[in-house]
């Protein structure tokens, strides 16, 4: 009986090694991960620059002129999507008298964009302000890129001859839009299997 059971035991053992029922194997595991962080979009503006008819009437009128004042900066937006807004005031001002501000940006962000200027908008009594045209255009701009120069101005109309005395102690604005918007790179459609 006893080889009977040995005989038995080293079957199912044989049996076992066979099929690979009852023993161990070596198993090695591992795993694929895509990790993304997408990038920020901002701009500030630089070299800012102000600048008035004042200028061209002489030291001696310059004080009583034209009084453009150093520009404002604003910071708009919840980081680190943020952008700025920029203001000047101008007082004092006389038919034909203008203040100008001339400034660039530059993309704070880490991704390209495309920097756009608007067309402008001007506020404020009928034929007494006129916008100048801006100067600059938009473009594309790299992260950490500066755009060319931009200027805008505002004017106390010198081309309507009504206007005259209908104009003193008004008010005027002008106002240009400014963005920058994240660039697309290469849409080549889902990845394969999606």
């Amino acid at each position: 009986m006893g080889r009977k059971i040995l005989w038995a035991t080293l079957a199912a053992i044989g049996l076992m090694a066979v099929t690979g029922v009852g023993f161990a194997t070596f198993t090695a595991s591992g795993s694929a991960t895509v990790n993304g962080t997408a990038g920020t979009l901002s701009f500030q503006f630089t070299n800012v620059h102000v600048t008035s008819s004042a200028l061209a009437y002489g030291a001696e009128y310059q004080g009583a002129m034209v009084g453009c004042t150093s520009p404002t900066i604003t910071t708009t937006g919840t980081s680190p999507a943020t952008g700025q807004t920029l203001s000047i005031s101008a007082a004092d001002m006389s038919v034909g008298d203008w203040c100008a501000v001339t400034f660039t940006v530059q993309n704070t962000g880490n991704i390209p964009g495309t920097y756009t200027v608007g067309a402008g908008t001007t506020t404020g009594q009928s034929g007494c302000w006129q916008f100048l045209p801006s100067s600059g255009s938009g473009g594309t701009l790299s992260a950490g890129g500066t755009s060319s120069s931009t200027t805008i101005a505002l004017e106390v109309a010198d081309d309507n001859p009504t206007a005259g005395n209908s104009c003193e102690g008004t008010t005027g604005s002008v106002s240009v839009a400014i963005s920058l918007t994240g660039i697309q790179i290469g849409e080549a459609g889902e990845p394969p299997g999606l």
